[in-house]
């Protein structure tokens, strides 16, 4: 089933903008344009190779089961909606549950200490949408070493408003083809930089991007000073450690550790083997954005420009307003 045609279990947390990896707009994107091939990193092969093992696994620690691969499943009310289960899972009466497998870093052990991440109980909960099913398992490997089962049951309500939000999602967008707004996620960044490329010179007049402007200038003025007491904090580390390479207290452990690093010394390589330079340079294009807050002299000369062009005002109401300037 080409992925391109329904919103899948992997979809919805960016639908419902729950994943760190992805949102409303790069499911979008994924959807209605052609992309390069996905590089498939260690951490995506190793979790495919070890499904079976884990599902094994289950299997073991849940006697009287028996897992199965699942078939392609679609809503039975919007077929857009729809997934591939990772397995099926027969219990001892007969019945049908779901098993999702999971691989993850240590450091998300936490995520799964109580509970299931929103961003995969979303997934689980879009399954017992478009199967029907009632009850399902995680399957989770954290480290590579710690094993956990979770069982999960159907949530209607919560089936509910995931499953509108995914419908008015297809609706509003997919079929539309009107991207949805743009979080501030590095996904979203890419896109639009592969969207929209700046070329046009003339100048986009209008206030409309005001609010953003100005909330932009004061945390660029917030980062700024928040780097510098970060900055102090570590001299202050620093002063009081002098040559130790760790610290602890009952509360913290510090450590100030050297790493060596190598890069290419551009410079040199140019002037010593420029042949080589040539041959492996590469140009990267960036399109930074840059605000800066008008003098509020120029405000009033391109007042009283507007005003001369298109007077729209009475010369006394003018003259208020630059006195207010």
């Amino acid at each position: 089933m080409d992925r391109k045609a329904y919103l899948g279990g992997s979809d919805v947390a960016g639908v419902l903008n729950l994943s760190q990896y992805s949102s409303p707009l790069s499911v979008w994107y994924e959807k209605l344009h052609e992309q390069k091939p996905k590089i498939e990193t260690s951490y995506m092969e190793w979790g495919k190779r070890l499904e079976p093992v884990i599902s094994d696994k289950f299997e073991q620690e849940m006697p009287g089961v028996r897992c199965r691969k699942a078939a392609y499943e679609s809503h039975k009310i919007y077929p857009y909606l729809g997934g591939h289960i990772d397995r099926l899972v027969e219990e001892e009466d007969g019945s049908l549950s779901i098993l999702e497998v999971k691989t993850t870093h240590s450091r998300n052990e936490k995520d799964w200490k109580d509970t299931v991440p929103d961003y995969y109980m979303c997934q689980l909960q879009h399954y017992f949408s478009i199967s029907g099913l009632e009850k399902g398992y995680f399957a989770v490997l954290i480290g590579g070493n710690i094993f956990k089962i979770v069982k999960v049951d159907r949530d209607d309500e919560y089936i509910e408003n995931l499953t509108q939000k995914c419908v008015e999602f297809w609706n509003n967008h997919i079929l539309s083809g009107v991207a949805p707004k743009s979080t501030g996620k590095k996904c979203d960044c890419d896109i639009l930089k592969e969207l929209w490329t700046p070329g046009d010179t003339s100048v986009m007049r209008g206030n409309i991007l005001d609010d953003s402007a100005s909330k932009y200038l004061q945390l660029s003025m917030e980062k700024k000073k928040l780097e510098e007491e970060m900055r102090w904090l570590q001299n202050d580390i620093r002063e009081h450690m002098k040559n130790h390479q760790r610290s602890e207290s009952y509360s913290y452990f510090i450590t100030q550790i050297p790493q060596k690093q190598f890069r290419v010394d551009t410079q040199k390589l140019k002037s010593l083997y420029p042949d080589v330079y040539e041959e492996v340079k590469r140009e990267i294009e960036t399109t930074p954005i840059r605000v800066k807050k008008k003098e509020e002299a120029y405000l009033a000369y391109l007042f009283c420009t507007t005003t001369l062009l298109f007077p729209l005002r009475g010369q006394e109401k003018n003259a208020d307003i630059l006195k207010e300037l």
